[in-house]
């Protein structure tokens, strides 16, 4: 049977000649009076569809290496003609599954890469759902490009990317304390990219003087890094820098202080934060309402990974 079969397979059979011209005089074979002629088929070249979209319900799921290897089978398995349409497919599975462990540059090239093959692929009569995912693949490349492509030592684009990678955590895989320990980390880089892009204050290692006058004393006796003897804000701080300059982000959170305490507290027991007790969902949704209030981010501002119906 097909299941057996690891690469790909021909098989020769026996068909009727119906049409005159199939098959030169001398390939002809008679049985029962009957014009037969020898016939190539790869039969994995129907099986390959269903086998497409189990990799592709494994990519929305967020299965991003299982999908990979679905379609790299796939391709083997295939005839010439299909194979390049599989290998695609298995680069972007790899683009999105380093994307999703923020590893941008590989994921930019793997997305590049995929992203042109599957643009031919809905010229030349490729799977119908392919044409409606161009554009959002061409979306995100652009996010990576400009992302991978940043200079600044603190990247802008980090911190909707963390959202978003909070988001899937909860909503992909139910993960609320990866989910919580990621929303957090965007949360600080929103604070990060401000003190730098506003005040030019990198919070891996600011110099007190940069401070206001009331944070100065605080940082020096507090902050100091016993590893590399730099000073370095927490986030806290760093939004008490910020509504201390003056910044709407960091007067919001201050705002929003007693509503915060709980959720970072949540986020400290967490057994990835320093403790032992589980986010519940509630806790996670709390703060990611708290993060839009706080920043002003809204949902168009995140990078959305395709979902791939095929």
């Amino acid at each position: 049977g097909l299941a057996t079969l690891t690469h790909s397979s021909q098989f020769l059979t026996l068909k009727p000649a119906l049409v005159a011209g199939d098959a030169p005089v001398g390939e002809l074979v008679i049985i029962n009076g009957q014009a037969h002629s020898w016939q190539q088929d790869n039969p994995w070249t129907e099986a390959a569809v269903g086998a497409r979209r189990l990799a592709a319900e494994q990519f929305n799921r967020g299965s991003f290496a299982a999908a990979a290897t679905g379609f790299r089978q796939t391709e083997a398995r295939v005839s010439g003609g299909q194979k390049p349409l599989y290998h695609a497919f298995a680069d972007l599975a790899d683009a999105y599954g380093c994307w999703d462990r923020f590893q941008y540059k590989p994921a930019w090239d793997s997305l590049k890469t995929a992203t042109k093959a599957l643009d031919m692929a809905s010229v030349f009569g490729g799977p119908a759902g392919v044409k409606a995912l161009i554009p959002r693949l061409k979306e995100n490349s652009g996010f990576l490009e400009k992302l991978v492509l940043d200079p600044a030592d603190v990247k802008a684009a980090v911190a909707p990317d963390l959202l978003a990678n909070a988001k899937r955590r909860a909503e992909q895989d139910r993960a609320f304390d990866a989910a919580m320990a990621t929303a957090l980390r965007a949360l600080e880089a929103f604070a990060q990219v401000q003190l730098f892009k506003q005040h030019k204050i990198k919070t891996n290692d600011v110099q007190p003087d940069q401070l206001p006058a009331a944070l100065r004393e605080t940082c020096k006796t507090c902050f100091l890094d016993d590893v590399d003897g730099k000073y370095k804000l927490p986030l806290v701080a760093q939004f008490r820098a910020l509504a201390a300059l003056g910044d709407p982000m960091g007067q919001t959170f201050q705002a929003q202080w007693p509503q915060m305490k709980p959720l970072l507290d949540a986020a400290h027991r967490s057994p990835l934060g320093h403790g032992f007790e589980t986010v519940t969902a509630e806790r996670y949704h709390q703060l990611y309402a708290l993060i839009v209030k706080i920043t002003g981010v809204t949902d168009a501002a995140l990078p959305r990974f395709p979902t791939l119906e095929l």
